[in-house]
């Protein structure tokens, strides 16, 4: 790659990271089109580098997302606003095929660098954001009932971007240096901590399975270290609970004694879970990607809060294929860091995007996401894909040029 075109693409990437960071304040839309400035500029940054797709014949992640694409196009046959489906259809399918283009840019330094910057930019970024809103004086607020006030952003969006900020982090740190270890653990406590404040149950599980990922994958394991680390881990966690248990705001939420709380959250999330089977059952071959909302009853349209189920209800059968390949190769690709033989072979930007990857695609089960930071997760999955092959088979694609 050229010098003068390597910071070219650089600089059209930073618009798509701010938008990526908070939609909701650094988009900028542009009048008539579907795509923002940010995907815009995504979407130039993916031609200048549209030659390389060639090499990905064999990526299995990409193919997964050719095939979701398939069946978001024959879905809009089924659509009752045909030209909007349209339009949106083919504005996703350059994201992802700018993503998958952007993919080999992982691959130099110069981006690395660029997207450490924009971690510690959107992990800061949202701190100051939670703090910000939930505390007024001593008193932590309810964000549920700011939420509902309008004057926060959904909580599941906020979580996940503590959640996979601080961890891509915090594995940087884990694997650099004994030194810089326990700041690592530091931000995944602080992120656990702010997913608690913002009641978020499902980031502050996922961050705490990230978190334990990460330690047990960088220690070793003896007697010693199960004496060690079991009670140590208990008597934490049991001050820590104890701590955060004074708090209303987190006690509302996450009590697990409040039964009535419990089975209203739960059978929602199971009503619509029939829904989506309802629908997959009427719609095959899917209904568009703009028409993804489920009928609730007394008019309430709910997405189904899972994106890999959105994807089946906008592409049928066809996104069901594409799914099952999809998450069968995010499983493989984690076999880079739990495998030792092959966690030798990955650098610590890709070791710590895989984290951040597991993080996000755990997440993608209780939450829908659209904007800029999935195109990214994309592109990051189809670049650990090509690394996980080149692993996997000790070949080397010559695209490097």
């Amino acid at each position: 790659m050229k010098v003068s075109l390597k910071y070219f693409i650089t600089l059209l990437l930073i618009p798509c990271l701010l938008e990526a960071i908070d939609g909701s304040v650094f988009m900028v839309n542009i009048p008539g089109s579907p795509l923002t400035f940010g995907r815009l500029c995504f979407v130039l940054a993916g031609i200048m580098s549209l030659n390389k797709i060639k090499y990905l014949k064999n990526n299995r992640i990409f193919i997964a997302f050719l095939i979701i694409q398939l069946g978001m196009f024959i879905g809009i046959a089924f659509s009752p606003d045909a030209l909007s489906d349209l339009s949106r259809t083919i504005a996703f399918s350059l994201l992802l095929f700018s993503a998958a283009a952007i993919s080999f840019s992982w691959r130099k330094e110069v981006f690395q660098r660029l997207f450490n910057i924009s971690m510690i930019g959107m992990f800061s970024y949202w701190v100051i954001y939670i703090v910000k809103n939930v505390f007024s004086g001593n008193t932590l607020l309810l964000y549920s009932n700011l939420f509902k006030n309008d004057d926060v952003i959904n909580h599941h969006l906020v979580g996940l971007a503590i959640s996979t900020s601080a961890i891509y982090l915090a594995s940087y740190l884990i694997i650099s240096s004994k030194t810089k270890k326990n700041i690592g653990y530091i931000l995944i406590l602080i992120a656990i901590s702010l997913n608690l404040f913002i009641q978020s149950r499902s980031n502050t599980l996922f961050t705490l399975i990230a978190g334990l990922i990460l330690y047990l994958t960088n220690n070793k394991y003896n007697i010693k270290f199960f004496i060690i680390s079991i009670p140590l881990l208990i008597v934490f966690t049991t001050f820590y609970l104890s701590y955060v248990s004074g708090f209303e705001a987190i006690t509302g939420r996450f009590n697990l004694t409040d039964t009535d709380y419990q089975s209203r959250t739960n059978q929602s999330r199971i009503r619509l879970l029939e829904l989506f089977f309802e629908n997959f059952i009427n719609y095959p071959f899917g209904k568009g990607i703009t028409n993804i909302k489920l009928y609730y009853g007394n008019g309430n349209n709910f997405f189904v809060h899972n994106q890999y189920l959105t994807f089946i209800i906008a592409g049928g059968i066809f996104a069901l294929i594409g799914v099952f390949i999809w998450i069968q190769n995010i499983i493989k690709i984690s076999k880079l860091i739990l495998l030792k033989k092959w966690k030798s072979q990955i650098s610590k930007f890709e070791y710590a995007l895989i984290i951040n990857l597991i993080v996000f695609s755990l997440t993608l089960l209780t939450v829908d996401v659209s904007g800029m930071f999935f195109f990214f997760q994309i592109s990051f999955a189809i670049y650990l894909m090509s690394r996980f092959r080149e692993i996997n088979l000790n070949y080397k694609y010559k695209i490097n040029k």
